[in-house]
């Protein structure tokens, strides 16, 4: 078992899948979490309750980048 946060610094550790954008979505709304997902390198930062097309729009233009 691993939370978001290892998932992401093991993803981001491997060179064949270190280029592949990551949104998190947590119920982790707090500066602290927010600034560690930065640090590990996530994309963007999405916290519950969330804006269903704010979100389907980040990840659209994850997707196109």
């Amino acid at each position: 078992n691993m939370n978001g946060f290892e998932f992401l610094g093991k993803r981001r550790a491997d060179e064949a899948l270190a280029t592949i954008p990551v949104a998190m979505l947590t119920s982790r709304s707090n500066d602290k979490h927010r600034q560690l997902a930065t640090q590990l390198g996530a994309n963007h930062y999405f916290t519950k309750p969330y804006i269903a097309r704010e979100f389907l729009g980040t990840i659209e233009s994850l997707i196109q980048n």
